[in-house]
Parts: C-alpha cells; sequence; structure tokens
C-alpha cells in the first residue's frame, strides 16, 4: 500500500483516479466516497479550459499554488482511506507500477 511520500510524487491525474476508484468502491463508506468525488470534482474544475477555470486563478503563480494545495488535498485523503479499495484491480500495488506513476508525476 503506498504511503503519504510514494502518493506524493503522483500526478494530480493519478490522484483523481484513484480518488475516482475509491469514490466507486462498493466497500467505500459514504462519507469517504463522497469526500472522493469532491475531491476528483475539484481536479475537474482545475484542469477545465476556461480561462481562468476557476475564479482567481488568473496568474501562473494561482494556478500552481492551487494545483498544489489540491494535491496536498488528495494525498492527505487518500492516505487515511483503504487504499487496497481504491488499488484494487489496476495493478498500481505492485512495485514496478507505482514507480513508474512516480516517475510520470514527477515530470511538470
Amino acid at each position: 500500500m503506498p504511503n503519504v511520500d510514494e502518493l506524493g510524487r503522483l500526478d494530480l491525474n493519478m490522484l483523481a483516479m484513484y480518488c475516482l476508484r475509491f469514490a466507486e468502491s462498493p466497500d467505500a463508506d459514504a462519507w469517504q466516497a463522497e469526500q472522493a468525488r469532491r475531491l476528483k470534482a475539484q481536479w475537474v474544475l482545475f484542469i477545465g479550459h476556461t480561462k481562468p477555470p476557476i475564479p482567481g486563478l488568473d496568474t501562473p503563480e494561482a494556478i500552481a499554488m492551487y494545483g498544489q494545495e489540491l494535491k496536498q488535498r488528495m494525498v492527505s485523503f487518500l492516505a487515511g482511506c483503504p487504499l487496497s479499495l481504491t488499488l484494487a484491480g489496476d495493478g498500481a500495488s505492485g512495485p514496478d507500477t507505482r514507480a513508474k506513476h512516480a516517475t510520470v508525476g514527477s515530470r511538470k
């Protein structure tokens, strides 16, 4: 199971995918599933194609800061959840896949 450091190396897209998987897991409790859906929805707004996608994000610095804050919220949430639900069936729990995702997530 990935720890906070491993989750922190993932990019926002991968973290959003894990939030979506968790939200859709029949084994997740209702509160956690709702939190996962909200984080994923915030990600959708963040990557939106409107300029700015979220009011107030009109400078590169503001966008970068919001992205980091969103990433931290996702990492904190996922680190506190049973990630076996999130990772089930995608093979991401193996060391090779985690290393690949960490490498992809580190490119910005």
